[in-house]
């Protein structure tokens, strides 16, 4: 039986738990799927018989008696019953669970340890899992504590899981993951009135221009940031759309999700009803079904998340950045995926466009990885921390993701520019493609997606639309250049389709009818 003290490191603690667990695993024969270990059950060393005194018997060749001897001590005592050893050794895990949960409370992270809540939610994770695979062996008294445990634990490393509307719920993690609609997929978009008319737009081209059918959620901080005239207008843009206020599902207190919109991000995947969360920004732009991804696309289906790159620009611009992403990481090694990365490789500025991410909330791993990017957006974290060393929200996935050892998949480009393409100086190739946008590709690398509005260039008219011609990928990014725009060269530019420019016209189309529409609101 293993004694366990009283833990101070970090690191004890996680050896000493995953050893009791998978000790424990391997008694009931179960097997073992998260985190850094994939245990199957083996069979036992066989029950060896005590040792017999031995008498002096004549040697087999000469006659004569061999020397006596030493007699066997005698036989240990017997061994406890083997439902006794179990409820002892799950007895055990779970006074190891309580000690390093009283010290994970008593000792809260301050908002700089990004890697030691990597670590604290991996650990976490491994309770989780235990109590899942242990669920046929645990007492109902034994279940009860272990569920008290991780609750314990959620609520003091993430506190804005305490679930408002319900003051006196003792299980709110619990209660939060049933509320995810098994089997469930869908869009969510975060919005505020700033964002609305834009939101308004993506679900047009979503709902009524390439006729997808996922249900849609529109989430928003609270009632300032989407009074209800909004709501009542965007839930009847088309079917299957609702809305849904983020801090009357999580504690707001330590969020402050009406200050930032970006912040609310994370948030609305985290309290979204869906399993399988397409969280779209208010300013991208859809040449496919959104649903073509969770349909076809072998990376994400492979790991539950699926991620996209940004430019790659201003390559030595920030170095503090880069110093400290690698201060976080400097506890792992890499892994297989972040070590391809260009971007945090070769000094860009930024690794990824968020205007886009698809998780999967049913993979324990996944969820884990969300909660992260969570912590991320809490208000003093984001304020002292997230927001200072990374340009809003765009950096907190794949970082939380790789802190919490979670699979993920990038798309399979960096991002490219879906603009009007510019001939060469012979007039003869197009080599340029200029534009405001970063256009990403499909794992066939057809064009899915661009951010950046169906506006020529929001930055510098709010109201001028034209449907881009030209696309480009895998060139050397410019820009921005005069007139705000960027631009991408060195690679052939791509025509759009006739079907593409088609979404694009009946996209700016539906735009325009919209904010004639939206004068009524206040869009800031």
């Amino acid at each position: 039986m293993l004694v366990l003290a009283p833990l101070r490191s970090r690191f004890a603690i996680a050896v000493v738990l995953w050893l009791s667990i998978l000790l424990l695993i391997w008694h009931h024969g179960a097997s073992l799927q998260f985190g850094p270990w994939k245990h199957q059950p083996g069979p036992s060393a066989p029950e060896q018989s005590p040792a017999q005194p031995q008498t002096s018997q004549p040697d087999n060749q000469t006659g004569a008696k061999s020397e006596p001897k030493r007699p066997s001590p005698p036989p240990p005592a017997p061994k406890k019953p083997p439902a006794a050893a179990a409820s002892a050794e799950i007895e055990q895990l779970l006074s190891s669970i309580s000690k390093t949960t009283s010290y994970f409370v008593n000792d809260p992270l301050p908002p700089s340890h990004f890697n030691k809540m990597g670590e604290r939610l991996q650990i976490l994770g491994s309770w989780i899992e235990a109590r899942e695979a242990l669920s046929r062996t645990l007492t109902t008294g034994q279940k009860e504590k272990l569920v008290d445990q991780i609750e314990r634990t959620t609520i003091s490393l993430l506190p804005f899981v305490r679930n408002p509307s319900l003051p006196k719920e003792t299980r709110p993690f619990d209660n939060l993951r049933r509320s995810f609609k098994k089997g469930s997929r869908g869009i969510v978009i975060a919005s505020n009135k700033k964002s609305f008319r834009f939101a308004c737009h993506a679900i047009h081209n979503i709902r009524n221009v390439l006729k997808s059918d996922l249900p849609i959620e529109v989430v928003h901080g609270g009632e300032n940031d989407l009074p209800p005239s909004y709501r009542k207008f965007v839930v009847g843009l088309g079917t299957n759309i609702t809305t849904v206020e983020a801090k009357k599902i999580v504690d707001d207190k330590h969020l402050e999700l009406e200050k930032s919109l970006p912040a609310v991000k994370p948030f609305a995947a985290l309290v979204s009803s869906f399993e399988q969360v397409i969280l779209v920004d208010a300013e991208s732009v859809f040449l496919q079904k959104p649903e073509a991804i969770l349909d076809a696309h072998t990376g994400y289906k492979s790991t539950g998340a699926l991620f996209f790159h940004d430019h790659l620009y201003g390559k030595g611009d920030k170095k503090e950045r880069h110093a400290w992403w690698r201060k976080c990481l400097s506890y792992y090694d890499p892994s297989s995926t972040l070590s391809r990365c260009r971007a945090f490789n070769q000094g860009f500025a930024e690794e990824a466009d968020s205007g886009l991410v698809i998780i999967d909330k049913s993979r324990l791993s996944t969820l884990l990885g969300l909660l992260h990017a969570c912590w991320q957006s809490m208000r003093r974290v984001r304020a002292e921390w997230t927001y200072v060393m990374n340009d809003g929200d765009k950096d907190i996935w794949w970082f939380g993701f790789e802190l919490t050892r979670t699979k993920f998949t990038w798309e399979n480009h960096y991002a490219g520019v879906v603009g009007w393409a510019d001939q060469d100086a012979e007039h003869i190739n197009h080599t340029k493609v200029v534009g405001s946008t970063t256009a990403h590709t499909d794992e066939s690398d057809k064009l899915l997606w661009y951010s950046g509005t169906l506006l020529v260039n929001k930055a510098v008219n709010a109201t001028l639309y034209e449907a881009p011609t030209h696309w480009m990928v895998d060139g050397d990014w410019q820009g921005p250049v005069e007139g705000g725009q960027a631009s991408i060269v060195g690679n052939d530019a791509i025509d759009l389709t006739p079907d593409e420019q088609k979404v694009l016209r009946e996209s700016i189309e539906g735009a325009e009818q919209l904010n004639v529409r939206l004068q009524k609101f206040t869009l800031n």
